[in-house]
């Protein structure tokens, strides 16, 4: 089942989140060398912000949703100790999780925050196991919420693509098959305007 729609939420929560997701968006922006309408001095954001600058930072993160895509979102977090910090990391995922309407690329954004997400919050004890659907269920509950871990029939190819890949002994093994260019497109396959528990856990698994 995929996870529940995210909750509407309230002004002071919203400005809490943009608050907690600005020093992503300012270091986004000085990497692609997008300009930043905030001076030095103004962008350490208020706890209560007059509602000119609430609507300033809301539609100016709006505005870089657009214009950042998922590989520069990657980069960013993979090169700095910007995807350490979990609230941090939550928010942005929320943030993307409520949006009504998702694109591919959003798409690609909350599966690579996810992923990001796993790897800071697991415990490193579940990485000697098989990680199983109730292991993810539980490390994704505070982005999530309570989901159900039931497999989903249209995960089905993730999960036949982790079974082919264990069956590999080495590169070689691979390269006389289709494995690679079939991988390639069955994250696409996976629906663009959900996320669910089974599908990820097949994807953080592989």
């Amino acid at each position: 089942m995929p996870a529940p729609g995210r909750p509407e939420v309230s002004r002071a929560e919203e400005w809490a989140e943009l608050r907690s997701v600005f020093p992503i968006y300012l270091a986004l922006a000085k990497q692609l060398e997008i300009a930043i309408p905030f001076p030095q001095d103004k962008r350490n954001l208020p706890e209560k912000p007059p509602l000119e600058l609430f609507k300033q930072v809301q539609t100016w993160l709006d505005s870089l949703d657009q214009r950042v895509l998922a590989h520069q979102l990657r980069h960013l977090l993979q090169m700095t100790t910007l995807n350490a910090n979990e609230s941090s990391l939550r928010a942005l995922i929320q943030r993307h999780l409520r949006k009504p309407s998702k694109t591919n690329i959003d798409r690609d954004k909350i599966d690579f925050l996810l992923v990001q997400y796993f790897a800071l919050c697991a415990p490193a004890k579940i990485y000697h196991k098989q990680i199983e659907l109730d292991d993810t269920a539980a490390v994704m509950k505070p982005v999530l919420g309570e989901v159900d871990s039931a497999p989903l029939d249209w995960c089905q190819p993730l999960e036949k693509m982790i079974a082919a890949l264990r069956g590999f002994r080495g590169l070689r093994d691979m390269l006389k098959t289709n494995f690679i260019a079939e991988g390639s497109m069955t994250p696409a396959r996976c629906s663009p305007s959900s996320v669910s528990i089974s599908c990820f856990a097949a994807r953080s698994s592989n």
